[in-house]
């Protein structure tokens, strides 16, 4: 699903959007019904408002936040019932490996900022004692990560070093071969809004972030905005994009970023990034 958040297709996430919604704790039971209904043999119990412990046949145990489920739910409270399913069979899918194939033409990158990779090093240390990270990992700048993701039908997961062996791949190879992929998926990419003043990306709700690493995309001819290239993404799904000199549109991006900072599903940074000399740089606001 992707929420337009634009001027002229403008949808604002707020608690004004539905009058009524259902609580987090019936949220995270309903969940838990719908898992017990799908798979009897594992056992899901809630720690928490949205979130979940589950242990399966073996003994294997794992925890699921619900976080961005419900921030999802509460964007579009009409679709509590195909959210549930979506979260419900990527539980599925990961705790009971429905989906085990590697499949080198479903990797894709995705864009993580500096604090979502320290929560998740200070929890493998914490579970892990000294494995390290659970997955792999590229920094990009003082405030952006590169993760990748293996795209199933139900879920995503990200790649870890085992992995790479099974594929034969190199550390190296995943980047480029991950933007191939994600050129090919999203072939019908679109902008909308006005490129030459204030646009967004969309592609699928999940991956419209991803297209900050594919060079090729932050072209002038494409974006002829006022001044360099500026963009901001809140959000995986919410990809921002105006000119340095153009005033208006930087205004009207502080407004969304700041109306909606805390309502957004998978948020990433509210920190912008300027193209210069074709490379990315932190921009910041004279």
């Amino acid at each position: 699903m992707k929420y337009l958040l634009i001027a002229f297709v403008l949808i604002f996430v707020t608690d004004s959007v539905a009058a009524d919604y259902i609580s987090k704790d019936e949220f995270t039971n309903r969940y838990i019904t719908i898992i017990q209904k799908k798979n009897t043999e594992l056992l899901v119990k809630k720690t928490a408002s949205l979130a979940v412990e589950y242990e399966t046949k073996s003994g294997l145990k794992q925890s699921s936040n619900l976080h961005n489920a419900y921030l999802q739910y509460k964007a579009n409270p009409e679709d509590l019932s195909p959210i549930l399913e979506q979260y419900s069979n990527s539980l599925l899918e990961n705790a009971l490996k429905l989906s085990t194939s590697l499949d080198k033409s479903r990797i894709f990158p995705v864009i993580k900022d500096k604090s979502y990779i320290l929560q998740i090093s200070l929890m493998a240390k914490a579970k892990y004692e000294n494995k390290g990270m659970p997955f792999l990992y590229k920094k990009l700048n003082e405030v952006l990560y590169l993760v990748f993701a293996l795209d199933t039908q139900n879920s995503m997961r990200f790649l870890n070093e085992n992995d790479l062996i099974k594929l034969e791949l190199k550390q190296t190879e995943l980047l480029p071969l991950s933007i191939e992929n994600l050129k090919r998926e999203f072939a019908g990419l679109s902008v909308q809004g006005d490129p030459s003043s204030l646009s967004m990306l969309v592609a699928d709700g999940n991956y419209e972030a991803s297209f900050f690493v594919v060079d090729s995309l932050w072209d002038k001819k494409i974006f002829p905005v006022k001044g360099d290239i500026v963009v901001h993404m809140p959000s995986r799904d919410t990809v921002l994009i105006t000119g340095s000199e153009d005033l208006d549109g930087l205004k009207r991006v502080s407004g969304i970023i700041s109306k909606n900072t805390n309502n957004l599903a998978y948020p990433i940074t509210n920190i912008g990034f300027i193209r210069i000399n074709g490379a990315w740089e932190l921009y910041k606001p004279k």
